[in-house]
């Protein structure tokens, strides 16, 4: 009795009926539903409709004054004043406080959980603290039971509140922190066979090496527990399990004190790095780690394995793979060459040979480094380079591949050089509707105008493929990698009535200013200064609606759509301009004695066409990078740069519409 048992369980539950919200403590033996009294709902008969009232003996009863006593979240909240919070202990299996506040006009507002820290955690936390006020107390045997513990942790949390992330977070960037400062079997990754010993219950970690003896020919075996390769596992498990698309709200409260994610993957990279740089020092074998969000792979290459190959190169890889295999990283050949290629040719040059060759006398050697962050692009922040030169930010801008980390070292250094022939990414894309205007970007760590902790850059990277579902970049040096994406809905076809409706009026409106332009031109008889200046008027309007046709969809090109811009801008100005001074030598017919219709234009050929050239050149050398933007081909109308144009217009349309006494 006061048990069910769910559909398709082999277990039964208690029914945990509110008692005073519930007729009886029994429930339907399948759905667990409680016999609720009149008014009262929610499986356990304790809740009410209305946000204002309380479960009571009688039913539900509005309360007037406070916000009702309520459960949510596995807390009972007490009645409450309006304008007042209330704060009670966190849910059972956590320690903390919760808070929740009591809006007058919405009644209870969301619970505030973040300070609540579980179990597992809570354990934890003051070790965090400690770490992050003296980090010399970490060495190899500490850094080792530490990341097994967090791990365990980890894994056995079922839901993070937000102190939980946050511990899982100081740890995690203090453990890779001091492990990025390590050097040859100082690593915890080269130690205790136990700092990553994979135990039953574990979730989603797959580690894969390759023995030295056959990376060339792409052989694998598959380690087993004690393989030194594998035992950075638990920092990356634990990254997987805390950057998690779930828990983007916790991280936007840290983020707000702390670097957060960013930090975090500065830390994975440079941890990365140092792994990739100890390599040859501590006999690690080839290695990649797939875990749900994170794949970190350290890779040898050679003359032989890296033409053609993408990393991480699962096409070997026995354990499970990641549901995104096409996102990976094409290196050119010239990561072998060291910038000493003049200093081999130079004569009496004897050491060079030996210098950049494999120890063993094969060809050059360099060790790869990708780490593939399936998650981090939502919860990365949201800042972008201030310098138009380097990004033109959309209106809507979403990050939307992951973000993809590479590092090369060649002869155990960090190849930091500009590349000769640029690194290749191929991205698949998170969501391929209502996505339009890619831009390959990485993410800038020394964009300090941003928030201290880097932002969206574009320098050196350039779309080279796109297709519906996939994107692949070049990028002439190495780092961070993603790209960035304007949320639109012009690639859904919703707006073919208006593309059909801006083709048929602009073609209409051309046919017409083309025969208005030939008919002034064939009629001699007709030849003056008024029909001139119709005729000019005419000709920058048809030019300026060409003009517009063809740079319609030329907004993916930032060069075209900058002079399509300029033009624009010009071609407009050119059209008021003569607009103007038809109005002008109107009245001067009209006030004037002489017959001013026949003459010399050199008065209104300076107006009509060299004072827009004038204006628009002026503003062209104060701010080129105004012209153009991911959404449109003109002049943003939230830059000063926009009075170059309206500033002008605005000048002749009030002269020429003012009367004169």
């Amino acid at each position: 009795d006061n048990h069910y048992r769910p559909d398709g369980s082999d277990s039964c539950l208690q029914c945990d009926c509110y008692p005073v919200g519930s007729l009886s403590r029994a429930c339907d033996r399948q759905s667990g539903q409680c016999h609720c009294k009149a008014g009262v709902m929610g499986r356990q008969c304790d809740r009410c409709d209305n946000p204002f009232a309380e479960v009571s003996p009688s039913g539900c009863e509005v309360i007037y004054d406070s916000c009702p006593q309520a459960i949510e979240a596995g807390i009972w909240w007490p009645r409450t004043k309006f304008g007042l919070p209330a704060a009670v202990l966190c849910p059972k299996g956590s320690v903390g406080t919760a808070i929740r506040h009591c809006d007058e006009h919405q009644g209870w507002l969301p619970p505030n959980l973040f300070n609540c820290t579980s179990l597992p955690f809570a354990r934890l936390r003051s070790t965090a603290e400690e770490l992050s006020r003296n980090s010399s107390l970490l060495d190899s045997s500490r850094v080792q039971q530490t990341a097994a513990v967090l791990w365990n942790a980890t894994r056995h949390t079922d839901a993070f509140y937000g102190s939980d992330v946050r511990v899982a977070y100081h740890f995690s960037q203090s453990l890779l922190q001091h492990e990025s400062t390590q050097s040859g079997f100082g690593l915890a990754a080269t130690q205790d066979v136990h700092f990553t010993e994979v135990g039953e219950g574990e979730r989603g970690a797959r580690v894969e090496t390759r023995s030295a003896h056959s990376h060339g020919h792409g052989g694998h075996v598959e380690s087993d527990t004690a393989d030194p390769a594998a035992r950075c596992q638990n920092l990356v498990r634990v990254g997987s399990a805390i950057l998690a698309l779930e828990l983007r709200p916790h991280w936007e409260l840290i983020q707000q004190t702390e670097g957060g994610t960013a930090l975090l993957l500065r830390r994975y990279e440079d941890y990365a790095n140092t792994l990739a740089q100890n390599m040859r020092k501590t006999y690690l074998s080839p290695f990649t780690i797939v875990t749900p969000h994170i794949v970190l792979s350290v890779d040898r290459l050679d003359g032989v394995t890296l033409e053609g190959a993408k990393l991480p190169r699962y096409q070997a890889f026995r354990g499970v793979r990641p549901a995104d295999t096409e996102t990976g990283v094409i290196l050119p050949d010239s990561v072998f060459n060291k910038d000493l290629s003049s200093a081999e040719d130079a004569p009496g040059n004897t050491t060079t040979d030996h210098k950049h060759h494999h120890p063993n006398g094969g060809d050059q050697e360099a060790i790869a480094s990708v780490i593939i962050f399936h998650s981090l692009a939502s919860l990365l922040p949201k800042r972008y380079d201030p310098d138009k030169r380097s990004l033109r930010v959309p209106k809507r801008p979403v990050i939307n591949t992951p973000v993809v980390s590479i590092a090369v070292h060649n002869e155990e250094e960090l190849l930091q050089r500009p590349l000769d022939r640029p690194v290749t990414v191929q991205f698949r894309l998170l969501q391929a509707e209502e996505r339009a205007k890619p831009i390959c970007v990485f993410w800038n760590h020394s964009l300090l105008s941003t928030g201290g902790t880097g932002g969206w850059s574009a320098k050196g990277c350039e779309v080279a493929f796109r297709n519906y579902s996939h994107i692949a970049c070049r990028c002439s040096h190495m780092t961070s990698f993603a790209v960035l994406m304007d949320v639109s809905r012009r690639e859904n076809g919703e707006i073919l009535p208006v593309k059909l409706v801006t083709w048929s009026t602009v073609g209409v409106t051309l046919g017409f200013l083309f025969l208005t332009t030939l008919f002034l031109s064939c009629f001699h008889a007709m030849h003056c200064n008024k029909s001139s200046i119709v005729s000019n008027g005419a000709v920058s309007l048809f030019l300026s609606e060409l003009v517009f046709v063809l740079g319609i969809n030329q907004a993916d090109n930032p060069f075209m759509c900058t002079v399509i811009a300029i033009l624009l801008h010009f071609l407009y100005m050119c059209t008021f301009a003569w607009l103007f001074l038809d109005g002008l030598h109107t009245y001067r017919m009209l006030s004037e004695l002489r017959d001013i219709n026949y003459g010399p234009m050199r008065f209104y050929y300076m107006i009509g066409w060299g004072v827009p050239a004038f204006i628009t050149g002026l503003s062209v050398g104060l701010d080129p990078e105004g012209y153009g933007n991911p959404d449109f081909c003109w002049l943003s109308m939230y830059d000063t740069l926009i009075w170059s144009f309206a500033g002008p217009i605005v000048l002749a349309v009030s002269v020429s519409t003012n009367k004169p006494r």
